[in-house]
């Protein structure tokens, strides 16, 4: 499901930004939200796979795997949920460069 929703919001960058800062950031954004699912997989694939070698370590190594997993997850979690909100956020933001003819008068305003 993030592939989808980071490809859908990569489609978006042939739309007009109002600055380059911001066509770059929801590209970088769409990108981490598509890609972020697949590396989750690869890291927790890689992860098991150090864990069989696990029983032949010494605890201290076991400990520093878990707390370095934790805080791969922890900061690649954080990533998710930052690119996540800025799409979010940037698809209201872009509304204030509309065209002035796009905000109709709606029956009864004066």
């Amino acid at each position: 499901m993030p592939v989808v929703y980071g490809g859908v919001h990569l489609t978006a960058l042939h739309f007009d930004f109002p600055s380059l800062v911001e066509a770059k950031l929801w590209l970088a954004s769409s990108i981490y939200t598509m890609a972020s699912l697949p590396v989750w997989i690869m890291v927790g694939t890689v992860y098991n796979v150090l864990c069989r070698e696990r029983r032949k370590r010494h605890y201290c190594a076991e400990f520093i795997l878990d707390v370095a997993k934790a805080l791969l997850f922890a900061a690649a979690l954080l990533g998710y949920v930052l690119a996540r909100m800025y799409l979010v956020v940037e698809s209201f933001i872009s509304l204030r460069a509309q065209p002035i003819a796009c905000i109709g008068r709606r029956r009864g305003c004066r």
